[in-house]
């Protein structure tokens, strides 16, 4: 325990010194409270992070995985998805190869002149 009180010591000594910065902080550990300034309500709310509804859910999946399970060692195939920024479909690729495939069997490289995602299976 005293381990735990010396921590909790330093990091309420901590967070005293940057009072004068504006910062609002309270610890808590084991239900208690030590030191500080109490954060007010408004500022203790979780903010969820909301899905972009613009694509519909599985699209990706549905669209992609076709293209790239039947992949041979050393292929090259080009996804192309109109009305979608490269860089989700990038990713999308990238996560559906190497679930298929294993890690570091794919690579992805977005091909701006051809404005499509080019994969290439390594392993």
């Amino acid at each position: 325990m005293s381990i735990v009180n010396n921590a909790l010591q330093k990091v309420v000594a901590t967070l005293n010194a940057l009072q004068a910065q504006g910062v609002q902080y309270e610890v808590r550990y084991d239900g208690n409270v030590y030191g500080g300034l109490p954060v007010p309500e408004s500022e203790k709310k979780v903010v969820k992070r909301v899905r972009d509804t613009s694509i519909p859910h599985g699209h990706f999946t549905n669209t992609i995985r076709p293209l790239i399970a039947p992949m041979q060692v050393g292929e090259v195939v080009e996804i192309r998805m109109e009305g979608i920024e490269l860089f989700r479909i990038q990713s999308a690729a990238s996560s559906i190869g190497t679930k298929i495939h294993g890690e570091e069997s794919c690579v992805t490289y977005q091909n701006a002149a051809k404005n499509c995602i080019e994969v290439l299976r390594l392993k």
